[in-house]
C-alpha cells in the first residue's frame, strides 16, 4: 500500500520539542556532551513517533485516515492531540492506546461512536502508566480489597500516599465511582446507631478503556 500518511514519518513536528528548547537553557552545555544530548533527545522523540505511526498503521489504512481528515476537521484535531501526547511519554502501552483511540474514531460510522473515541483519547492523554496499571488491578474484584486505595497500594507495591494520589486522579477522571452509604441499626443503644460505608465500582468509561487495553496488550 502506498504510504500517504498525514503524519510525516521523518518530521514528527515542524517545531522543536519542548525538551530540546528547555534543557540547553537549563544546562548550558557545550562541546561533545551538548551534541550527544541533543542527538539523544531527537532520537527518543523519533522512536516515540515511529511507535505511534506503526500502531496507527496497524489499525487503519492511512489513506483512509487522510481522506477522513479532509472530510472532517475533528479527526485532524484528534490526530494532532494524539501525536502530541505520544511524543511526551516513554510508555509504549500509552502510545498504542492513543493510536487505538484515533483509529476507533476515524473508523466509526456514527457521531455517538466518534464522540466516545474522542473522550477516550482525552482520558488516555491524562493517564500516567501507573494509572493504567491501577485500572487493570481494580478490574479484578475477586482480590477482596475493601477500598481501591488498598488494592492499588498492594497490587502496584507503592506507598499509601502514591496510591491515594492515583485513586484521586482516577476518581477525578470519572473512572472510579465511589458511593457513600449508611445503615441504621435500631438494636443499638441510645436510639440506634448509624454506620457509614462506601462502595465503589469502575465506570463504563473505565471498562471501555480496559477493552482498548486488552486489544493492545
Amino acid at each position: 500500500m502506498k504510504d500517504s500518511s498525514p503524519v510525516d514519518r521523518d518530521h514528527p513536528d515542524d517545531g522543536q520539542a519542548p525538551d530540546l528548547v528547555a534543557l540547553p537553557r537549563l544546562m548550558p552545555l557545550t562541546g561533545p556532551v551538548a551534541t550527544e544530548l541533543r542527538a539523544e533527545l531527537l532520537a527518543r522523540e523519533q522512536r516515540r513517533f515511529d511507535d505511534f505511526h506503526q500502531a496507527l498503521a496497524a489499525d487503519i489504512d492511512l489513506e483512509v485516515l487522510a481522506q477522513r481528515i479532509l472530510e472532517h476537521e475533528r479527526f485532524g484535531d484528534m490526530l494532532h492531540d494524539a501525536v502530541d501526547a505520544a511524543l511526551r511519554t516513554h510508555d509504549t502501552i500509552k502510545i498504542q492506546l492513543l493510536a487505538k483511540a484515533v483509529g476507533s474514531g476515524v473508523l466509526a460510522e456514527d457521531e455517538k461512536t466518534i464522540d466516545e473515541a474522542q473522550q477516550l483519547l482525552r482520558l488516555v492523554t491524562e493517564l500516567d502508566p501507573a494509572d493504567v496499571r491501577a485500572l487493570s488491578a481494580l478490574r479484578d474484584r475477586s482480590r477482596g480489597y475493601g477500598h481501591p486505595i488498598a488494592c492499588i497500594r498492594h497490587e502496584l507495591d507503592v506507598s499509601s500516599a502514591l496510591a491515594s494520589l492515583i485513586h484521586s486522579r482516577l476518581e477525578r477522571l470519572g473512572l472510579v465511582e465511589v458511593e457513600s452509604n449508611a445503615t441504621f441499626d435500631k438494636s443499638a443503644g441510645d436510639g440506634g446507631d448509624v454506620e457509614l460505608y462506601e462502595t465503589w465500582s469502575l465506570s463504563d468509561g473505565a471498562k471501555a478503556l480496559l477493552e482498548m487495553l486488552d486489544e493492545v496488550s
